[in-house]
C-alpha cells in the first residue's frame, strides 16, 4: 500500500509537468487537446491520490482508536471503580476533517481521564496499603513459626498444605425457615436503590434511580408521601424515630449533597416531608448512612473517602475522618460500644470512634470491594458483603486490637453468585439477611452457618433483570421489605 501510494504521487507530479510542457507548445501551434486530455489525467489522478490519503488516514486512525480502547480497557480492569470517559464520536465520517476534530477532542477527554485516573493513584494511598500488607505477612511467618518450633521454618512451603476443616461441635441443625411475599408495591419508575424502616416498624423510606423518595405504611403498603428529593439518584436511606416519636430521615445522593427529613402532620393529620436541612460538606456522592438516636448523630459515608458525623436535629457537622484507602462505599454502626465500620473499593475494614472521629484499627484478610456493612445488635460480630458473592464475619472482641495482627475473618460464607448488596442482622443476632445481584435473598444461621432460607425475588434469567439492590427487617425479624431493579419493593412475611 506504500508503495502503491508513493507511485501514485509520482504519476501525479510527472502528469502536472507533461500538462504545464504541453500547455506551452499548443499555445504556439494552437492545438489544446493535447494539454486537455493531460489536464483530465491529472485531475483524476488527483481525486485517485485523494481518496487513497483518506482511506490511509481512515485506517491508521482505527487502529489507534482500537490500541487506545485496549489500553483504557485495561486501566479499567485496574481500577474498576473509577470513571473513565468514552464519548461517542462518529466513526465514519464522509469529511476527514470533522472526523480528525473529532478525534482530536476525544484525545483530549481521554487525557483527562488518564489525568484523573494518575492523580486517583497518587491519591490512593497503594504505597502504604502495600507496606501493611508486607508487616502483616511478616507478623504471621513471626507468629507461624513461633507457634511452631519443632517444625520447618519455611513459612512459604507450608501455606499450600490443606488446613484441616473444623467441625461444629455437637450443635444441632437449625431448621427451615419459609416465608411468603404477602404484598408487592410498584414503588418507583427506576431501580430501588435503598430501604430504611422506623425503629416502630411504622413506615418504611424506600430511595429510587427516579430520584424520588417515599414514605408508605408498613401495615398496608399505602403511599404517604412522595417527593423529588434530589437533583440526582439517591443511593443512601437512613430511618428512625426518637423515644418522643419524632422521624427523623437522612437521605444521600449522587450530587453529593445530604437532605435532612421531618415527617409532620397538616392540619387535617395526613402526613408529608418537609426538608431540614441540607449538607453539602462532601465532594463525592454519598454511599452510606446511618443514624445513632440515642447520640442524635447522622453518619455519612463518601466517594470521596471521608467519614463525617452531623448532629441530626441542627444539621451541624461534629467531626470528619479521612479514609486514605479509597472511596467508601458501606456503613455499620453500633451506638452501645460507639464503633462505625466502614468498606469500600479496597476491601479493607476500617474502625471509627463515634461521636470523635478516631481511628481505632483495621480488620484485614479481604482484598474484595465491599458493597454492603453489617453489625449485629450485640455489636459482637461484623459482616461483609464483597463484589465477589462471599460474606466474611468478624468476631469484634473487646482485646480485638490489643495484638499487632490485624483481625483476620473467622468466617466466610459463600453466599451469592453476584456481588453481596445488603445485609441485615436479625435482632437476636442469629441470623444474617443477605441479598445479591443474582436475585435472591438468603438467610444465614450464625451459629452454624447454614443457610436456612432462600427468597426468589425475581424469576428473570437475565441477570441485568434480577438484582435486588436493598433489604430492610422489622425489629421483631417477621417482616423483610426488599427493593429491586425493577422498580418494585416486596414485603414479605415469616410463616409461622
Amino acid at each position: 500500500m506504500n508503495n502503491q501510494f508513493y507511485w501514485l504521487n509520482i504519476a501525479e507530479y510527472l502528469l502536472i509537468i507533461i500538462t504545464l510542457i504541453t500547455l506551452v507548445i499548443s499555445t504556439a501551434s494552437g492545438n489544446l487537446a493535447t494539454p486537455l486530455l493531460c489536464l483530465t489525467l491529472t485531475v483524476l489522478l488527483n481525486l485517485i491520490n485523494r481518496l487513497v490519503t483518506e482511506k490511509r488516514q481512515r485506517n491508521k486512525i482505527n487502529l489507534g482508536l482500537k490500541k487506545i480502547t485496549q489500553r483504557v480497557e485495561q486501566i479499567e480492569e485496574i481500577i474498576p471503580n473509577k470513571e473513565i470517559i468514552m464519548p461517542h464520536f462518529p466513526v465514519e465520517q464522509s469529511n476527514s476533517v470533522e472526523f480528525i476534530t473529532s478525534y482530536q477532542e476525544y484525545l483530549e477527554s481521554l487525557e483527562k481521564s488518564l489525568t484523573n485516573v494518575v492523580q486517583y493513584l497518587n491519591n490512593s494511598a497503594f504505597l502504604s496499603r502495600i507496606e501493611y500488607l508486607e508487616r502483616i505477612t511478616t507478623d504471621l511467618r513471626t507468629e507461624i513459626n513461633h507457634l511452631t518450633p519443632n517444625k520447618s521454618a519455611n513459612f512459604d512451603s507450608k501455606i499450600t498444605e490443606k488446613v484441616p476443616v473444623q467441625e461444629i461441635p455437637n450443635k444441632p441443625l437449625p431448621s427451615r425457615q419459609n416465608w411468603h411475599c404477602f404484598n408487592t408495591i410498584f414503588a418507583h419508575s427506576e431501580s430501588v436503590t435503598s430501604l430504611a424502616l422506623t425503629l416502630d416498624g411504622k413506615f418504611l423510606a424506600s430511595g429510587s434511580a427516579d430520584n424520588s423518595l417515599k414514605i408508605w405504611s408498613l401495615k398496608d403498603g399505602k403511599l404517604i408521601d412522595s417527593i423529588i428529593a434530589h437533583e440526582q439518584a439517591l443511593l443512601s436511606l437512613a430511618f428512625t424515630n426518637s423515644e418522643k416519636e419524632n422521624y427523623y430521615l437522612a437521605t444521600g445522593s449522587y450530587d453529593q449533597t445530604i437532605n435532612l427529613w421531618t415527617l409532620n402532620k397538616d392540619k387535617n393529620q395526613a402526613i408529608f416531608l418537609k426538608n431540614s436541612h441540607t449538607l453539602t460538606n462532601h465532594t463525592g456522592s454519598i454511599h452510606a448512612l446511618a443514624i445513632a438516636p440515642q447520640k442524635n448523630i447522622l453518619i455519612s459515608a463518601s466517594y470521596d473517602q471521608s467519614i463525617k458525623q452531623w448532629d441530626l436535629t441542627t444539621g451541624k457537622l461534629l467531626c470528619s475522618s479521612f479514609d486514605p484507602l479509597g472511596a467508601i462505599y458501606a456503613l455499620a454502626l453500633h451506638q452501645q460500644r460507639e464503633i462505625i465500620a466502614s468498606a469500600g473499593a479496597d476491601g479493607s475494614i476500617s474502625l471509627w470512634q463515634l461521636g470523635r472521629g478516631e481511628m481505632l484499627g483495621f480488620l484485614s484478610g479481604n482484598v474484595s470491594s465491599v458493597q454492603s456493612l453489617a453489625m449485629s445488635r450485640d455489636g459482637q460480630i461484623l459482616a461483609a458483603g464483597c463484589v465477589d458473592g462471599n460474606i466474611r464475619i468478624w468476631q469484634l472482641t473487646a482485646d480485638i486490637f490489643q495484638s499487632k495482627i490485624e483481625p483476620l475473618p473467622n468466617h466466610v460464607i459463600k453466599a451469592h453468585s453476584g456481588q453481596v448488596t445488603g445485609l441485615v442482622f436479625s435482632n437476636d443476632s442469629q441470623n444474617l439477611f443477605s441479598s445479591g445481584a443474582d436475585g435472591r435473598v438468603k438467610i444465614w444461621h450464625l451459629p452454624t452457618f447454614y443457610n436456612v432460607g432462600i427468597l426468589t425475588i425475581n424469576e428473570h434469567d437475565d441477570e441485568h433483570h434480577n438484582r435486588v439492590f436493598a433489604i430492610a427487617l422489622s425489629a421483631d425479624g417477621e417482616l423483610l421489605s426488599v427493593g429491586s431493579i425493577d422498580g418494585k419493593i416486596t414485603i414479605w412475611l415469616r410463616d409461622n
